[in-house]
């Protein structure tokens, strides 16, 4: 499969959960996820990740803590881009709180998917987000 293929898949995929409620910690589409379960089943369903679990933690971790967790994990499958290169099926990430703690996926850029405790998986713009002024950085799938 070509990289644009993948990176289609991707974005088919993270289209299958809109609608889908947001739910902290939760893994089911349909049911419940958040921005983080979200992308990680996105990218296990398109057969890029392995099933990574998550420890638990709780909805305002990014007030409390300094370890970049979420940055740290997608450091790992991820190679940071600048805002001008992304394509479909990148991840934008945004600082809330004291450390980078959400995430989107690049649909057809500033067309975003992402996940938010009040409309759940949903699309949005990347010009109108109430975070674009605490965007933070974009990254690529190491495809």
């Amino acid at each position: 499969m070509t990289e644009q293929e993948h990176r289609q898949k991707v974005v088919d995929i993270a289209k299958s959960y809109l609608k889908t409620p947001f739910h902290m910690g939760g893994r089911i589409k349909g049911v419940g996820v958040d921005c983080v379960t979200m992308l990680l089943n996105v990218f296990e369903e398109a057969e890029l990740l392995p099933h990574i679990e998550l420890p638990n933690f709780k909805i305002d971790f990014h007030l409390h803590r300094s370890t970049e967790f979420y940055l740290e994990g997608v450091m790992k499958y991820c190679h940071k881009i600048e805002l001008l290169e992304v394509q479909p099926g990148d991840i934008l990430l945004f600082k809330t709180g004291r450390i980078v703690s959400h995430g989107a996926l690049v649909v057809d850029f500033p067309k975003l998917i992402h996940v938010i405790n009040l409309h759940g998986c949903t699309y949005v713009d990347f010009n109108e987000i109430s975070l674009k002024n605490r965007f933070n950085s974009a990254w690529c799938f190491d495809f």
